[in-house]
């Protein structure tokens, strides 16, 4: 079910601090490291949270920030990204 509108930032807040803390947990401390749906829906949340960042920053007139934050769009990157969370199981490099 989708989150209502008017509560839809509130709802998701919890969730994107569930799962950014699941991130640090694999990244910091060799938690358990994510496979498969998990893994894919992990890489598309950060590339999502790159392309809102740019968005955000670009009209922010933050300069300089598209370079950093566009590379968190690219394939090689999304495909580090995934090495990193399934624990080096991915077979990306």
């Amino acid at each position: 079910m989708s989150n209502m509108s008017y509560c839809r930032f509130q709802n998701t807040l919890h969730d994107f601090k569930d799962c950014a803390s699941a991130v640090e947990e694999i990244l910091d401390r060799g938690d358990d490291p994510l496979g498969g749906d998990e893994l894919e829906a992990a890489t598309h949340l950060v590339e999502s949270m790159a392309k809102s960042l740019i968005l955000v920053a670009e009209a922010a007139g933050i300069d300089g920030s598209e370079n950093v934050l566009e590379s968190f769009t690219d394939q090689r990157t999304l495909d580090g990204v995934r090495w990193m969370l399934s624990g080096g199981q991915s077979g990306a490099s």
